[in-house]
């Protein structure tokens, strides 16, 4: 037995190889994602309140944030958007061969189209979403963006996927953040437009030390 313990100082993404930079872009960048959606969400709802890119309606007693701040689909932006960081955060990993991306699969590429269309005619429309609205909304017509023509019974496909494995969890992440997009103003996004273009930029493990909350 030791009589001294030494603390470990060094978290495991500082000892990484070069073997897994792809793995770790891809990573952090979902972790980066994941805090903006989670616990940072109202503070950049509330940061767009100021900017004036969503409407903040009045509140009752105990609302939170996101049940008060309201945003239009502005099509420009929200394609940008989508293109620029949940497209770029799935299309980061090293998957070895371009058709095992989920970013390049003719599906995505007809669901891409059928999100433009829809945002589209919700900034035509100008209707007003609530943050939790506008995602169950995108999911429901990423779902929908075609039918696929498939035998119907599992055990008569012998068992062959309905979609290229990786497609389904692309679509949900993609329809997501396509509509928190719609929610970001230029102030709201800049920390994370930051991050993603020094992943695109800047070679090698530039985030140690780097705060990625």
């Amino acid at each position: 037995m030791c009589n001294d313990i030494i603390p470990v100082r060094t978290s495991r993404e500082q000892a990484i190889q070069s073997s897994e930079v792809h793995h770790w872009r891809y990573r952090l960048t979902q972790k980066k994602l994941e805090t903006a959606g989670g616990k940072m969400w109202d503070a950049i709802l509330m940061q767009s309140g100021m900017d004036g890119y969503v409407t903040m309606v009045h509140s009752r007693p105990g609302e939170v944030v996101k049940d008060r701040a309201r945003t239009i689909v502005r099509y420009n932006d929200a394609v940008e958007f989508m293109q620029d960081v949940p497209n770029y955060a799935m299309a980061i990993l090293d998957w070895n061969w371009e058709r095992d991306n989920p970013t390049q699969f003719a599906e995505s590429q007809v669901l891409h189209e059928h999100l433009k269309n829809e945002l589209r005619r919700l900034a035509q429309s100008r209707q007003q979403f609530l943050s939790d609205d506008l995602i169950r909304h995108m999911l429901q017509v990423g779902r929908k963006a075609f039918k696929p023509y498939v035998v119907a019974e599992k055990e008569d496909r012998l068992d062959n996927p309905v979609f290229p494995p990786g497609y389904e969890a692309y679509r949900d992440f993609l329809c997501e953040w396509v509509a928190r997009g719609c929610f970001l103003s230029q102030n709201s996004k800049a920390d994370l437009m930051n991050f993603i273009w020094r992943m695109k930029t800047e070679k090698g493990v530039w985030w140690i030390g780097v705060n990625l909350e």
